[in-house]
Order: C-alpha cells, then structure tokens, then sequence
C-alpha cells in the first residue's frame, strides 16, 4: 500500500489462469464458511473458467476494515489475455520498478498474430524487443548482466521496430511471425517452434540501458 506523500505506484501480476492446483500458490479462495479456501467441491479451475467481474480491494477482503478511513485512487487499471510463460527476474531500472514483459496473440503460427507489450519501463526512452529461441541465465541480476536470452540473439530494429516508451513508460510491437530477425538472416516461425522475447530500452543509469522480464511463447 503507498504511504502518504508517496505518490503513485504501480503494480503488476500475472494470474495462473492454467493452474491445476486446488488453490495457487499465493492465491487465496474465501467464502463466508472459509476466508481462505473455496467452497466445497469448487476449485481454481472452476473459478477462473467463470470470471465476469474483477474487483480490486486494498486489504484482506476476509478481514474487518473502516472503510471511511481509506482515501485511495485508481488509475490505467487494465486486464490483458496473455500467452506465453514468463521468465527471468528482471533488474530495478531508474523507476524503481521492475520492467514486466508480456505477449498477446495467438500461439498459432499460422494466424501470425503476436503483439509483445512492455510495461514499468525508464519514461521518454528509446528501446527494441530481442529475440531468441533459447534462455540464458545471467549470472547476477544488473544492468549489464540481465540479458535473459542465450544462442544467436535477433534485434527487432527495423524500420518502425524501434520504440518510444513515451510517458507511460510502456511500449508495444506487433511482429510478423514469418520474418523474425536472426544473426544470418531472417525466419519464419514454425508450429513447434519456442520463441523467447525480451525489451531493451534505454535508461539513465550507469550502464544506458535496462532489461525487462522476458517471455517464451511456444507455437502450435
């Protein structure tokens, strides 16, 4: 929760919309017979394939508060239908937050229908998406080590492909699936293929650029 004079703060999470546990881990169910579990019978399974209405609470929807008390403000509240898996901690940049990578689209290499979005990125910068078929794994979390994609790395910089985070520190880039950048050339993206993506924008701190999280994306 911000404290008083702090400003705005933002926050990001992903919902395990795939989950086969009864609840997921750090996810609570909550009913007037159990504050932490679901109904009888009811699993994360049957709750998520159901959802209509998304609230958002400021404490422990099963504990006691004075409402009255709370003075609090929502702004740019937005859900998006993500594919692909997330990887890769990520590093602080100079907003003091995390840069959160994702993906939208379809996982059909035939529909070529995939936007990344990058979101809690360094304001008024300029960056590009990466793009590989493997992870890496750096070896400590830093500006200069947060590349979290490993064997032949493509940039996407062509024309149009290199963005502005604006004043909302966020950029997006719709790729066409059937000319991925590559070391030697570009590539189509096949059904079976395993693509990973991450941004690289620029910053202001000692090293002129941040990394986001990454994403893996497996085509059908």
């Amino acid at each position: 929760m911000p404290q008083v004079g702090q400003g705005w703060t933002s926050y990001s999470f992903d919902v395990p919309s795939q989950s086969t546990a009864t609840v997921p881990a750090g996810w609570t169910g909550g009913w007037v017979g159990n504050a932490a579990q679901f109904r009888p019978g009811v699993g994360w399974s049957d709750v998520i394939q159901s959802v209509d209405r998304i609230e958002i609470w400021w404490i422990d929807p099963s504990f006691f508060a004075i409402f009255q008390q709370w003075d609090v403000g929502v702004d740019n509240v937005f859900v998006e239908t993500t594919i692909g898996t997330s990887f890769c901690v990520g590093i602080p940049n100079t907003t003091g937050l995390v840069g959160i990578a994702s993906a939208t689209g379809s996982v059909a290499a035939m529909d070529n229908d995939l936007t990344l979005l990058a979101h809690n990125l360094p304001a008024s910068q300029f960056g590009l998406w990466l793009t590989s078929r493997v992870r890496g794994f750096p070896p400590a979390p830093s500006c200069s080590t947060g590349l979290c994609l490993g064997g032949m790395i493509g940039r996407l910089d062509g024309p149009g492909q290199v963005l502005s985070t604006g004043a909302s520190g966020s950029f997006e880039l719709h790729v066409d699936l059937t000319t991925i950048p590559q070391a030697n050339g570009t590539v189509a993206v096949l059904p079976g293929d395993t693509w990973n993506f991450q941004a690289w924008p620029r910053d202001t701190n000692s090293c002129g650029w941040t990394f986001s999280t990454a994403v893996e994306v497996i085509f059908l």
